[in-house]
């Protein structure tokens, strides 16, 4: 399965095995870096259709005070909505009972999206503890009633709504203190702009002669309409097999798919299929690309070879071009995007860091004895330090905890992280050992919870009067790495770890900037194989020669730059976890470990809506909708999960659970909904 883990041969490898898109960067207002251009719904990143028709509601709720204090011109509106979704169709609604002058365009039809689907297809509420706050209907039920009740809204509202050409991003331009809109030969002048358009843009081709054909279609809407045909449907995910069952009852149907097996596809969508396949109902070619598209027939290859099949209908399902290019030409900015502010941001924060964790460690200038700042630096500054990070871890800590009160292995897992901290590594080392022990002898202390390699230094000279630190550290590296890891997986990263606590805590807004796809999993592999080797060679040198200079590259460049500096700065940028993914040795040692023997997991159900909020708050990269599609378990035996829980804590459906829970329990978490809401 694509979802596995990879090694080196994915290293330079472009694209990912999971689609999440990257999202504009957005204020709390939904404003774009061009000052008075929103976004909201799909397009924003946030998926679920409840969340679109609540986003609506929230962008008016917190504009309208603004917006009322406008004095309009002649003919001016405060806002233009750019797509009639649900999403903008609810600002709209919103708009109109605070008295705003608000004009709708959209290209095609209000909710042309939902009308594409398959007739009597099921519309879903989620999260279904979440209450719906817009004026726009929506409840658990089907296509044909949720536009009924949607257009009955739209006449009886009357909403001030025109269905046009497509607005180009050239067709927008700020002018004297407003906006002017171009559609066609119309201009329109308003204050705002809410683009609401979602992310499906238009339909992705094959690129292949004929596709303009008349029998070439990109939706499904009625499958009624088609009987005694020839059809052939091209893509290998969960639309295309849709079709091609929903097809297969009174046609003749042949599903192509470019790659060796369908990897991406939803597990009971497998399952029909296979089904129908081993029935005879529809012919499955994997490894297959369509050539040329005529009136009659159709060009092939299929593993190889070439072939013409006879043809009536196409319908090409390989997924759509979101409106990236019109974003760009607008010059609004993606959360992934550089610019100076964020550079400086990047240089400004990695320099705060470089002072707290060169003032703790002391082993360079401007921090040596040698250095301009030993005298303010010269107290004890291990002690301040750690009460300044356990000040934060538990701040942090605490604000996380609010978040996720509803969920009790969450309130679990911080509180741990809280305790570890506080307890474990600062009040145990710094005032029980560095306050009532030989000096030189207390910062030992702090190996009795890190297990080398993530604490290697009680292999410094191990003489007599270090001897129990040495054989300490010894047996907890050799003996207890393996058995956490054979009883525990890799939850010593989200439950006791200090780099893991902070980065759950203070990097908990982040979580979902972490890089994604296979190429970020195989830099993961070479990495902190890299880094593991590296400390090896360290301890090794360090046994023999107490002064070898290898323990100061060890401090200076893995604990100070990459464990302090890097992995903590790049919170903002590359998300919460580049340290624990990318170079800790621990961490791998841990999941090597873990690989073969641990019995910790979490598992899925059949319940998939395909919402990707799981793999994208998974801080680790682990494409988890991919696992959660095919209701199967994921663990540290096919993954680098660190058990955190998150995943679980934000499915809006509760199709994932926790090993630990029963079918019982499961059941009633189902009812209680998820603990959290993405918004």
């Amino acid at each position: 399965m694509g979802a596995k883990k990879s090694f080196f041969g994915d290293l330079f490898l472009k694209g990912s095995d999971v689609e999440i898109l990257s999202a504009p960067d957005l204020s709390n207002h939904y404003e774009t870096n061009i000052k008075g251009i929103h976004i909201i719904g799909d397009l924003s990143g946030i998926p679920l259709l409840k969340n679109a028709l609540n986003m609506g509601q929230d962008l008016i709720d917190k504009i309208r005070p603004q917006l009322e204090k406008e004095n309009l011109e002649a003919g001016e509106h405060h806002l233009i909505i750019i797509g009639a979704g649900g999403a903008g169709l609810a600002a709209a609604l919103a708009a109109k009972a605070a008295g705003l002058s608000c004009l709708v365009i959209e290209q095609k039809t209000a909710a042309n999206t939902i009308k594409s689907f398959f007739k009597g297809k099921e519309i879903f509420a989620e999260p279904s503890t979440l209450p719906n706050r817009s004026r726009l209907w929506l409840e658990h039920t089907h296509k044909e009633e949720l536009i009924a009740q949607w257009e009955e809204t739209i006449e009886r509202e009357k909403l001030n709504y025109v269905q046009c050409e497509q607005v180009a991003a050239d067709g927008i331009e700020r002018r004297d203190g407003h906006f002017v809109v171009r559609t066609g030969q119309t201009e329109y002048r308003v204050k705002r702009i809410v683009l609401a358009m979602g992310q499906s843009g238009n339909p992705r081709m094959l690129g292949v002669p004929g596709e303009d054909s008349p029998k070439v279609h990109h939706v499904l809407v009625d499958p009624d309409d088609f009987s005694g045909r020839r059809i052939t449907v091209v893509g290998g995910g969960d639309a295309s097999i849709e079709a091609a069952l929903a097809l297969a009852a009174h046609n003749n149907v042949t599903l192509m798919v470019r790659g060796p097996a369908i990897t991406r596809a939803q597990k009971l969508n497998l399952d029909r299929l296979n089904q129908q396949v081993d029935a005879g109902k529809i012919q499955l070619l994997t490894e297959s690309s369509v050539i040329e598209i005529r009136d009659t027939d159709i060009d092939i290859s299929a593993h190889g070879e070439q072939k013409t099949l006879a043809n009536d209908a196409v319908f090409v399902l390989i997924g759509s071009i979101p409106p990236d290019r019109f974003l760009k030409k607008l010059k609004i900015r993606k959360s992934t995007d550089w610019n100076v502010r964020k550079s400086l941001f990047l240089l400004g924060f990695t320099a705060l860091v470089f002072f707290l964790y060169g003032w703790k460690k002391q082993a360079f200038w401007p921090f040596d004895p040698a250095g301009p700042l030993y005298a303010w630096t010269s107290w004890q500054p291990s002690m301040w330090f750690g009460l300044l990070y356990g000040t934060i871890i538990t701040g942090f800590g605490l604000k996380a905890i609010h978040r996720y009160r509803r969920d009790p292995y969450q309130v679990k897992r911080y509180i741990a992280l809280i305790f570890s901290q506080v307890v474990l590594f600062w009040f145990i080392p710094e005032l029980i050992f560095q306050t009532w022990w030989p000096a030189q002898e207390g910062w030992r202390a702090y190996g009795l919870f890190y297990p080398a390699p993530l604490y290697v230094w009680n292999f410094w000279a191990p003489g007599n009067a270090h001897l129990f630190w040495f054989v300490w550290t010894v047996t907890l590296s050799v003996a207890g790495i393996p058995l956490m890891a054979k009883f525990w997986g890799k939850k010593y990263c989200a439950y006791i770890c200090s780099c893991g606590g902070l980065a759950e805590t203070l990097g908990d807004r982040f979580r979902t900037r972490s890089p994604r796809g296979r190429q970020a999993r195989a830099w993961e592999d070479l990495l902190t194989y890299l880094v593991t080797v590296t400390v090896a060679i360290v301890v090794a040198y360090g046994l023999f020669d107490k002064n070898s200079g290898v323990w100061k590259f060890q401090s200076i460049a893995i604990d100070f730059a990459l464990a302090g500096v890097i992995g903590v700065a790049a919170y903002p940028f590359w998300g919460n976890r580049i340290w624990c993914r990318f170079f800790c040795p621990l961490a791998k040692l841990l999941y090597i470990f873990a690989k073969d023997t641990s019995s910790v997991q979490i598992s899925s159900g059949m319940h998939c809506i395909r919402c990707t909020l799981c793999s994208k708050y998974c801080q680790m990269g682990i494409p988890v909708m991919e696992f959660a599609k095919q209701a199967e378990a994921f663990s540290n035996q096919n993954s680098s999960c660190i058990q955190c829980g998150i995943c679980v804590t934000v499915c809006p459906v509760r199709n994932l659970q926790h090993n630990e829970w029963s079918e019982e329990q499961w059941k009633k978490e189902i009812e209680k909904g998820p603990p959290v809401s993405v918004l």
